[in-house]
């Protein structure tokens, strides 16, 4: 959940949405609204930048990391060549990059991916 704005955020692999709810906790939460429609394939991975209002996912089954400036901004693929499987996707603050982290599957160390806000320029790690 994203605070203070109260939002709950969830993929549906089975429906290919990535959707959001605002709940207030011990309460109830609004009806679903989806973000994301159209070209997904098996998102595993979300991580909300709360600060840049950014939305970053995996998507397994296209084999690359997009983002999306919310709540219905503009999509930017990060990453899509050499990708086998992107599952988790973690935020780190650093140095001035809104550093991700992801995992692949069967891959036991995480790999990072440093974007400039805004995202003007980035690099990979592994």
């Amino acid at each position: 959940m994203t605070w203070p704005l109260g939002y709950v955020y969830w993929s549906d692999v089975g429906r290919q949405t990535i959707s959001r709810s605002r709940c207030v906790p011990g309460l109830t939460c609004d009806s679903e609204e989806q973000l994301v429609t159209d070209l997904l394939d098996t998102v595993d991975g979300l991580a909300v930048d709360e600060v840049s209002q950014v939305i970053y996912w995996t998507d397994a089954g296209r084999q690359l990391i997009e983002a999306m400036t919310l709540p219905a901004g503009p999509r930017t693929v990060l990453v899509w060549n050499q990708l086998d499987s992107p599952r988790a996707i973690a935020l780190h603050y650093d140095s001035g990059y809104d550093n991700n982290k992801w995992s692949k599957k069967f891959d036991k160390r995480p790999h990072r991916l440093a974007v400039t806000p805004g995202g003007a320029n980035k690099f990979v790690r592994s």
